[in-house]
């Protein structure tokens, strides 16, 4: 098994093409880290770094060029020290309690929309999270989806109808993120 950085992995797959659109979805969800470590991914050319009043200062010139980005995550574990401070959706799920507990929400799933039409899905067990991308032993597994390759259908119809699902929980309609993912698993 190989043992890789997940971001290092990822911008190494991505190799300078703009993200487009993306989708997260995890259980916990911490806007700092998010803000100061993955987002900065989606503009390469920037220079953002471990400084987070440098790169406050850089995102409020620098924002309004991130693509849609929608955050799913659960209610009850997001972390509530910081609000976030740029303009993607986050969507908070609180499944109802049963009878012996509260079921929580729990998928660990990412998809990342490019430039060139192709989708990057990332599962695994990892959260959004410092610990989950920086130091935690976990795994996942990154496909790419290239347009005018063929993948059985069951493949993308699984995905498309997860995106479904999980919009269907939250019940407002779709986001300007996952319009364009949920028309490529339509093609």
């Amino acid at each position: 098994m190989e043992d890789v950085i997940l971001k290092k992995k990822l911008e190494e797959i991505i190799s300078g093409r703009k993200i487009t659109a993306a989708i997260f979805y995890t259980y916990n969800f911490d806007t700092r880290f998010f803000e100061n470590y993955l987002l900065p991914m989606f503009l390469p050319d920037v220079p953002f770094n471990n400084n987070e009043i440098q790169n406050a200062i850089l995102w409020r010139h620098y924002q309004k060029e991130l693509p849609p980005i929608t955050v799913y995550c659960d209610f009850f574990a997001k972390d509530k020290k910081d609000a976030p401070s740029l303009g993607y959706d986050i969507r908070t799920i609180a499944l109802e309690k049963n009878e012996i507990r509260r079921p929580a929400f729990h998928p660990k799933l990412s998809y990342l929309l490019l430039e060139d039409s192709s989708l990057i899905t990332i599962t695994g067990s990892n959260n959004l999270s410092l610990a989950a991308w920086t130091s935690n032993l976990e795994a996942f597994s990154i496909t790419e989806f290239r347009n005018g390759k063929y993948y059985p259908k069951a493949i993308k119809d699984d995905y498309r109808n997860f995106l479904d699902f999980v919009n269907n929980l939250y019940g407002k309609g779709y986001t300007d993120a996952e319009k364009p993912i949920r028309n490529f698993f339509n093609k």
